[in-house]
């Protein structure tokens, strides 16, 4: 994962907003549905970004339920990103959210940790430790189990968790992490000549 060399600085929770951020294709697997459910139960100051883009039957289907649970107020999406503003969606959020129905690995998911984001995704990728790591939550792809997560980590310290995510990253996902690997890996093949 390329990353930040330390975590950027932000503001967390401005003007007593909780920021959630989601950036993935929008596809059905991704659970998108399940977030905007689960954010219809949660408070009026949570709000939702949503990255990247789809096809445009799905995304109209969003947008139809946005309508339908008058969240058209708090949910905004912002197309496809790259770069410098793939950066900022992950450093403008207070918390990133992959509802995932499956996932193999969910890079997404490292690069949000990387840039010093909390994430809260489902028990469909392999996340769990997350948790044990003290930088997000695993759960059920429920709408009752996402924002019960989300809930949590309205009072949750987000810059501690922040600061845990990026240091678990920098220290086995890291670009030189993962070179020293593959290096041991390939040297491992050296008994079999």
């Amino acid at each position: 994962v390329d990353m930040p060399e330390a975590v950027p600085a932000r503001t967390w929770r401005p003007d007593g907003r909780l920021r959630l951020a989601f950036l993935s294709r929008g596809h059905p697997q991704k659970g998108l549905d399940i977030l905007i459910a689960a954010l219809a139960d949660l408070p009026d100051y949570v709000t939702l970004d949503i990255y990247g883009d789809g096809e445009q039957s799905y995304l109209a289907e969003l947008k139809s339920q946005i309508k339908r649970q008058a969240l058209k107020e708090r949910v905004r999406f912002r197309g496809a990103v790259s770069g410098a503003a793939k950066t900022a969606a992950y450093t403008e959020c207070d918390v990133f959210v992959l509802p995932t129905l499956s996932e193999n690995f969910g890079i997404v998911v490292a690069e949000s940790l990387a840039h010093g984001t909390p994430v809260v995704t489902t028990v469909n990728a392999p996340w769990e430790r997350l948790e044990s790591e003290g930088c997000g939550i695993w759960t059920e792809a429920t709408p009752a189990a996402l924002a019960n997560a989300i809930r949590y980590l309205e009072t949750a310290d987000l810059s501690t968790m922040g600061a845990r995510g990026h240091d678990w990253m920098k220290r086995e996902f890291s670009v030189a992490k993962m070179n020293e690997r593959f290096k041991n890996l390939y040297r491992g093949f050296d008994r079999f000549r």
